[in-house]
């Protein structure tokens, strides 16, 4: 599915316009994601009305920006559901020494996810240590963190 995404700021002295663009952006049923951040589904009229509050909105002094996404699941980049494991004398011959990993520590276990590897899948699902784990690595932000599923 694809989404669109409204994006604004108001100069705090204009309450007309804030109230005016809330109003708009509630009856058109938007789910607020964070102050100034707006998502609806990109379907029928939604994407010409939100161009119209953010014109709206730029024409009172702000910013606004309509942006078009879709779902992750519709993208080409996987979840990893079962990385495969080599063990640390395998990994010193068969990796460069430039290569990069994310790791992850829990309960005196420690896995290695190559940042190759999750270039192209942004996402490992894996148990460490007794602990269902997801290893999640941004591209353009070249940061990775792992968080705790249970």
């Amino acid at each position: 599915m694809s989404w669109i995404l409204l994006i604004l700021s108001l100069p705090t002295e204009n309450a007309t316009v804030r109230m005016r663009a809330w109003r708009a952006i509630k009856a058109l049923g938007a789910v607020s994601l964070r102050d100034g951040v707006y998502l609806l589904p990109a379907i029928s009229d939604h994407a010409e009305k939100l161009e119209a509050i953010a014109q709206d909105v730029r024409d009172n002094g702000g910013t606004a920006h309509v942006l078009h996404a879709n779902d992750p699941e519709t993208e080409a980049f996987p979840a990893l559901l079962d990385p495969r494991y080599i063990d640390v004398a395998t990994a010193d011959s068969e990796c460069p020494d430039d290569a990069r990993f994310l790791v992850a520590f829990v309960d005196g276990e420690a896995k290695a996810y190559s940042v190759k590897d999750l270039t192209r899948h942004e996402i490992v699902n894996d148990t460490i240590g007794g602990h269902p784990i997801m290893a999640a690595y941004c591209i353009l932000a070249d940061l990775g963190a792992v968080y705790d599923r249970a």
